[in-house]
């Protein structure tokens, strides 16, 4: 909870569009950092947890998400722009 004397830090989805952060978006992690091997992690151990407490479906959702942090990253192909021939007017 944020303090009278401090602001609540703005969620890293409120940085981008469409609400989904960017590795742009952190700041002080390399571009390199293992984002799905920690957030992979972090779900396995938030499963446990979910199943200690009795939840088996936030369980499954969260090994969901395991599986997903440990496939490969999709990139998209980079898109080439073609620019529009200069002309002499301007």
């Amino acid at each position: 909870m944020a303090s009278r004397s401090q602001p609540a830090e703005p969620s890293l989805a409120d940085s981008s569009p469409g609400g989904v952060a960017s590795s742009a978006a952190i700041d002080g992690l390399p571009d390199d950092y293992p984002v799905r091997d920690y957030v992979g992690s972090m779900s396995a151990e938030l499963a446990r947890m979910a199943r200690w407490d009795g939840d088996e479906a936030l369980a499954r959702v969260l090994e969901a998400a395991v599986r997903l942090a440990e496939q490969p990253v999709p990139r998209p192909e980079p898109i080439a722009l073609e620019r529009a021939p200069k002309t002499g007017h301007g």
